[in-house]
């Protein structure tokens, strides 16, 4: 099948942000929380974001009848998390949907049976012997992270619309055939 792949090459570093930040000799949960929060408040305006989130929406209005679209990142969780809860408002979605979908990624992910041996592999890939709920903001998710990005969305744009039509170009216009194109009656 003919796959198109979305990306940016703006923004990569050698090492991720957040192992940067793991690798401080002490470290706590109070922190790792807010630098995920504090993360999810700029996400939406890194322009390498910005990119792959305006190709994204381009992409889905190009897409034929009975083709797919499937978007993920390096964990699954954050930008692909903004990414899909901006689509789902795109298409009309409640917040309190939107919320609750973004909460499923903990249950899929398994976050709190696979949480001792994600933050053993972390520890032992950094070299440190952080506490387990340091990692918890890594491989989960929490509705601070997402209200964060939206906060921010609304606090520097103005609304939700407004960023969508102004940073991402998906206008109203856009949005009525994305919906068109999605949802069915």
């Amino acid at each position: 099948p003919d796959v198109k792949v979305l990306s940016s090459d703006k923004g990569r570093a050698q090492e991720a942000p957040h192992v940067r930040f793991l690798t401080q000799v002490s470290v706590n949960a109070h922190e790792a929380h807010q630098w995920m929060v504090d993360y999810y408040r700029a996400a939406p305006f890194k322009s390498q974001h910005v990119d792959v989130f305006t190709d994204w929406f381009d992409g889905l209005l190009a897409l034929e009848q009975n083709q797919s679209a499937v978007v993920n990142c390096a964990a699954g969780k954050d930008r692909t998390g903004i990414l899909c809860a901006l689509t789902h408002f795109s298409l009309g979605v409640d917040m309190d949907a939107i919320f609750a979908d973004y909460e499923l990624t903990n249950v899929a992910a398994d976050v709190e049976t696979r949480l001792p041996e994600m933050a053993r592999m972390f520890n032992e890939h950094i070299g440190q012997s952080h506490p387990n709920e340091v990692y918890t903001p890594f491989i989960g998710v929490d509705l601070a992270f997402l209200k964060a990005a939206l906060a921010s969305i609304v606090e520097q744009s103005g609304s939700i619309s407004t960023y969508l039509e102004d940073t991402l170009g998906v206008n109203a216009a856009k949005r009525d055939q994305l919906r068109s194109l999605y949802l069915t009656a």
